[in-house]
């Protein structure tokens, strides 16, 4: 029969304690609601309301535009405030429609319309599923009607319901196999009718026996319907977990659970599907936990679509007195993804995305991409910004060897996180200090790796920001001088074709560093975490792979990863990944294709109106302009995926992910909505770059540039109030780290 459990998991507390009994409420939002047409994984849906439109809960609001996208629905009724590019949680502008709430809640004719779905036919039951608009409810958002329409229908022996809510403090899915057992067990049927050769089975974790004897009460009596406790372990809801337990097979990378014989929903996925096929009633809510001990009162709510998270939070009471609500991130590297016959990792997937829309890739292949690119927990496999960090931790001394390169999924990496809370008491104990750690001499030590490694530009922002905390004085000229000696000897992705887990098995961070110490780049006298010096730390170290972390004598290249550039356009300097910028972009000279922020900008690009040869400029995206500095990863993954990246070069005052690669260069400062040159260069402008000579400049002379200055018009601040208006008047330029003084 099927297992206890999966090879390997952890077992953190679940804080279940704080809402696990808490019977589900229903919240109706008083004030508007805002549907991002992005709300889901693949194409954006396209907006079918306009401003001032009435509608009722139920309506289309934005209408699947691809293969892989979703239809999103009102879940209220009201009156179209404006449909607009709205910031969301990620930090990104999406489209969005907003909704002035009439409270009124009125349902669109034929919404909750009773169906026997015994009378429907496959067709019939998948067209109600994406009519519905239904995505995973389990966090992934992938549109359902695709998952439930594999190649190999018939070879499908499990359909699972995925009620295992491994994740800590969350219970809304446990309360709703308490209490919407029968429903769930009919949504199960349903699938059934598209996968008859299937058995159905509810995989729950056996921390949920009132849901356990629920849904074994409602399958009671059908032979097609079991219900499967298993071992309480983290990630026990991953697909690859659950698959491994009741189908007994090892998902390997590059392959999808239909590959396995199975098909994997959310128990709240489950449930939409029941309320879409039955009840005629598209996705409008879902369940939502709100706990902690921070929450003053935690809960599970029935919350509508678009309903804005303040308002959730403040249902539940809000933060306690004297609280302080925290985020638990988690550590590691993922391992790479298969895709195209070569390991693969996220830039990969951003940059499908401009090969679909140049044509280069069809559908089908796109959404193999998407598949196979990220296979499990973990930062980005490449040397991407938290890698980047996790590897300059380790070399400037503040955390362990292995830090930066062990695999989220190794158990490797419990053993080091058990190790760093051991040394955490030892360093109390010998009384040694970040300070005492993090020295000017510790800060040149991480920059000479960062040029060894070719780390992401966004790693010289954090560490002018540490530099300024610690109250070392860095200045951008120190990279340069370093990166013309120091040089790069690591070419992972984005640069190259190596992840971190081959830098992990070649010796990680500390194989960088002992080949540095060849040439006497390093300072080995220094303090570390480990309550030893930096030799001591290398004693024995060996580089166990050459290619992967190539030798002092044959390097990849004389100059280091990252380079600074100055000129009449970036006066207090720019900052481009080096490493991964093709060697006929180097030096380049091209016209100036001006967008005052990033959603233009990526317009333009799908739209082909980008031409070998061009010069892409984005502002207002700094510190200030956007403000926050948001990463460029769209564009320069849009212009890779589309072959521009050796034709092409973007130019920016934003910051840019560790994905990105190419003649990308950013950080300029200072930027334009500070009055910086950047906001003076004009369509059609010719600039130059020339990276091996540190220089970009505008070809205009310095008299016209004053001339632009005197008729200059202050460009509209983004954001006119609240704490992201404060923030823009007090931020530094990214030259000095970009932090709040």
């Amino acid at each position: 029969m099927f297992k206890k459990t999966f090879k390997g998991g952890v077992h953190p507390d679940d804080g279940k304690r704080y809402a696990k009994d808490a019977s589900y409420r229903t919240y109706l939002p008083q004030g508007e609601l805002v549907f991002p047409m992005s709300q889901h994984i693949g194409k954006p849906a396209k907006p079918v309301v306009k401003k001032g439109d009435m509608v009722l809960a139920g309506q289309l609001l934005g209408e699947a535009d691809g293969f892989v996208s979703a239809n999103i629905v009102s879940s209220c009724s009201g009156t179209v405030k404006a449909v607009e590019n709205r910031r969301t949680a990620s930090g990104a502008k999406v489209m969005s429609v907003v909704i002035e709430n009439d409270g009124q809640y009125t349902l669109a004719e034929g919404i909750g319309a009773e169906r026997d779905y015994k009378t429907l036919g496959k067709e019939e039951i998948l067209g109600s599923i994406q009519k519905a608009g239904i995505v995973g409810m389990g966090g992934a958002g992938f549109p359902v009607h695709v998952k439930l329409a594999p190649k190999n229908a018939d070879e499908i022996r499990y359909v699972i319901a995925n009620g295992a809510e491994c994740e800590p403090y969350i219970t809304c899915d446990d309360q709703l196999m308490r209490t919407r057992s029968m429903e769930l067990a009919e949504g199960m049927r349903i699938l059934l009718k598209l996968f008859p050769a299937a058995e159905g089975v509810f995989l729950i974790e056996d921390n949920k026996p009132e849901a356990i004897a629920a849904m074994e009460k409602a399958c009671a009596g059908d032979e097609k319907l079991k219900v499967h406790a298993a071992k309480c372990k983290y990630p026990q809801g991953g697909e690859r977990s659950i698959i491994q337990v009741i189908a007994g097979i090892d998902l390997k990378l590059g392959m999808l659970p239909a590959d396995a014989g199975c098909v994997v929903d959310n128990v709240a996925t489950m449930y939409a599907i029941y309320q879409a096929v039955c009840k005629s009633t598209p996705l409008m809510e879902r369940g939502f936990t709100v706990s902690g001990d921070a929450v003053k009162e935690p809960c599970n709510l029935i919350v509508k679509i678009g309903t804005n998270m303040a308002e959730v939070l403040e249902a539940a009471g809000g933060i306690r007195d004297g609280k302080e609500a925290q985020k638990l991130l988690s550590g590691g590297p993922m391992m790479a993804g298969h895709f195209g016959g070569e390991e693969v990792s996220l830039s990969k997937t951003f940059e499908a995305v401009g090969a679909y829309k140049a044509g280069m890739m069809d559908e089908a292949t796109f959404y193999e991409a998407e598949c196979n690119s990220c296979p499990g927990c973990g930062s980005c496999a490449g040397m991407y910004t938290a890698n980047s960090m996790n590897c300059l931790s380790e070399a400037i001394g503040m955390a362990l060897p292995g830090n930066g390169t062990t695999p989220a999924v190794s158990a490797a990496r419990i053993h080091l996180a058990k190790h760093a809370g051991m040394k955490i008491m030892e360093l109390i104990e010998k009384d040694i200090k970040p300070r005492d750690i993090l020295t000017p001499a510790a800060f040149r030590n991480a920059l000479t790796c960062e040029m060894a490694i070719g780390c992401s530009t966004n790693s010289v922002l954090h560490l002018l920001a540490i530099a300024n905390e610690a109250g070392v004085p860095l200045q951008l000229e120190t990279l340069n001088e370093l990166s013309g000696k120091v040089p790069n000897i690591c070419h992972l992705a984005p640069a190259g074709p190596h992840h971190i887990e081959q830098l992990y098995m070649a010796g990680g961070v500390p194989a960088i560093m002992k080949e540095l110490t060849k040439r006497d780049f390093l300072d080995l006298s220094l303090i570390t975490c480990t309550g030893r010096t930096v030799g001591e730390n290398l004693e024995g170290v060996v580089n166990r792979n050459p290619e992967v972390v190539r030798p002092l004598e044959n390097p990849y290249s004389q100059t280091g990863g990252i380079a600074v550039l100055w000129g009449n356009i970036a006066k207090n300097g720019c900052v481009v990944k080096r490493s991964a910028v093709a060697p006929e972009m180097m030096v380049h000279e091209g016209p100036a294709r001006v967008f005052d922020c990033e959603e233009d900008a990526i317009s333009a690009i799908y739209n082909g109106m980008i031409v070998p040869g061009d010069v892409v400029v984005i502002r207002y995206e700094g510190p200030k302009g956007g403000p926050g500095m948001r990463e460029m990863l769209n564009p320069t993954s849009a212009l890779a995926g589309m072959k521009l990246d050796t034709t092409v070069a973007l130019i920016t005052d934003g910051r840019f992910s560790g994905a990105s690669r190419g003649a990308s260069i950013g950080h300029v400062s200072p930027e334009a909505a500070s009055g910086g040159e950047i906001g003076l260069v004009e369509e059609g402008d010719i600039i130059s770059i020339d990276i091996p000579n540190s220089k970009v400049n505008v070809n205009i002379s310095d008299e016209e540039m004053e001339a632009r200055r005197a008729k200059y018009v202050p460009h509209e601040p983004n954001v006119k109030s609240g704490w992201l208006y404060r923030y823009s008047r007090l931020v530094t330029s990214a030259d000095q780290g970009a932090v709040v003084r």
